[in-house]
């Protein structure tokens, strides 16, 4: 926030703005009783009272509009902007969850249904993850022979790199699912063909 889009400083603006015109007006009703007589010094009191009037008129209505904008009027349409703001956002949410539902449903059948094996360039530390990882499983699991494959790097936990095996079967359906960490330990991340 501004200095001059504050709501504070507009409002104590216009109160030395008000108490600078009544400074100014005594300034001048003194000046014109000390140096005037008779009716020269009453038609000039005339004045200076009609115009001290119209000034403090406006002031105070300049202070009552910035008052009402600043506490009732800006406040009011803020919670608007903030409710369509935060439909909008709930909506693109909405239509973002529905959107990765679909696309994460349709990628979980066709990992299980497509029968086939992702692309990733094999890396040195995949590579190491694939040899940890076919050591301890061996070469089947639930009486089926597998392969080990690398399907990249990933975060896992306390935000640690890890190497990603998958365990295939003859026809390339994907079995199961190892993050190798860098510490050589392991964790299986569930039946990926029951997911």
């Amino acid at each position: 926030m501004t200095l001059i889009t504050s709501k504070l400083f507009r409002e104590i603006l216009l109160g030395i703005l008000f108490l600078l015109v009544i400074v100014i007006y005594y300034f001048r009703y003194v000046h014109i009783a000390k140096h005037t007589r008779g009716r020269a010094q009453r038609r000039k009191l005339a004045g200076a009272i009609g115009s001290t009037r119209v000034w403090m008129i406006l002031i105070v209505l300049a202070f009552a509009g910035v008052m009402v904008y600043d506490r009732v009027w800006e406040p009011a349409h803020a919670e608007n902007r903030s409710a369509a703001v935060s439909s909008s956002k709930a909506n693109s949410s909405k239509k973002a969850a529905a959107k990765s539902s679909s696309e994460s449903s349709s990628a979980s059948s066709s990992s299980t249904s497509s029968a086939t094996i992702p692309s990733v360039k094999l890396t040195a530390a995949g590579s190491k993850a694939i040899t940890i990882v076919s050591g301890y499983v061996g070469s089947a699991i639930d009486d089926q022979p597998v392969t080990f494959h690398f399907l990249g790097q990933t975060t896992g936990n306390a935000g640690l790199p890890v190497q990603r095996v998958g365990a295939f079967a003859k026809d390339n359906t994907q079995l199961a699912e190892y993050w190798v960490y860098p510490s050589g330990q392991f964790d299986d991340k569930a039946d990926v063909a029951g997911q």
